[in-house]
């Protein structure tokens, strides 16, 4: 028996995880409080157990509000960290 349309496709779920400031190997040398790796994947993981499809990393409540008012700005500062 062959499945058609949806019932074939697998089961995709997108998640975003908008990260903090992370202790990296990207970020080596720069200055600044950073997030220890530990932590933003334990926060990951715990976003995705409760079902959530955006995921805040750490202290990024700031922008979150930001991007509810202004996504042009909060996307500048993402960019240009």
């Amino acid at each position: 028996m062959q499945l058609a349309g949806e019932d074939a496709a697998p089961t995709i779920r997108v998640i975003e995880a908008i990260m903090a400031y992370t202790d990296t190997a990207m970020t080596e040398g720069r200055d600044g409080r950073k997030l220890a790796p530990a932590r933003a994947a334990r926060d990951v993981v715990e976003g995705i157990e409760r079902g959530q499809n955006e995921i805040w990393v750490g202290n990024t409540h700031l922008l979150r509000l930001i991007n509810r008012l202004s996504p042009r700005l909060a996307a500048r500062i993402l960019r240009n960290g």
